[in-house]
């Protein structure tokens, strides 16, 4: 297992302030878990959703999510696709992932959950749907209460393992997803990070 592709620190700044404004626009605030009410927001967002469960195909996993965009007669029309046979939390994460897409109006794309080891539009898509779902100064909040320190460094595996279920429960994340989180906010080290993982 490789660590996640580094982005720079002004990739990260312009998603940071694209997830914050996002949420803004919908009036979210950022202590407020967005979980199911994802759906919601593609509603507002005029956001047809397609819903159908696909199961994996041997070794290669299906699609998770994927977004198409439609213009007819000069209007728009934005799908998205869902494999709603993905863990629930997996298929939150994923139309998050496809709001980056959407926001950001990188054409119509197909996503795995598997995606964005080495693709940079991937990478920012998947720090997209982490920062829209469950923002850094949240997430960092969070921690410096429940553990007095910004860094988990010196924190029991056990202790981490109950927080993430935790954060599992209230912000509707996939695991892998908010190890990666804490990875990214430097919570924790590359070593800790691989054994969580």
């Amino acid at each position: 297992m490789s660590l996640p592709i580094e982005l720079h620190e002004i990739q990260i700044e312009e998603i940071r302030k694209l997830a914050r404004d996002s949420r803004k626009s919908l009036s979210i605030m950022d202590e407020m878990p967005i979980a199911n009410d994802i759906f919601t927001i593609l509603a507002q967002l005029d956001i047809r959703l397609l819903e159908y469960p696909i199961q994996s195909d041997g070794d290669k996993p299906a699609f998770s999510a994927a977004i198409m965009y439609s213009v007819e007669d000069g209007n728009e029309l934005v799908f998205i696709g869902l494999n709603t046979a993905d863990y629930y939390d997996k298929q939150i994460f994923a139309l998050a992932h496809e709001l980056y897409h959407y926001y950001t109006k990188t054409g119509s794309h197909l996503s795995r959950m598997s995606d964005g080891d080495d693709n940079i539009v991937e990478a920012k898509a998947n720090r997209f749907a982490a920062e829209f779902l469950l923002p850094e100064m949240t997430l960092k909040s969070i921690i410096l209460d429940e553990f007095k320190s910004s860094k988990l460094h010196l924190i029991s595996e056990k202790a981490i393992l109950r927080f993430i279920v935790r954060l599992q429960c209230t912000w509707w994340l996939p695991y892998r997803s908010i190890v990666k989180r804490l990875y990214e906010i430097g919570a924790v080290l590359d070593g800790q990070y691989q054994s969580l993982y």
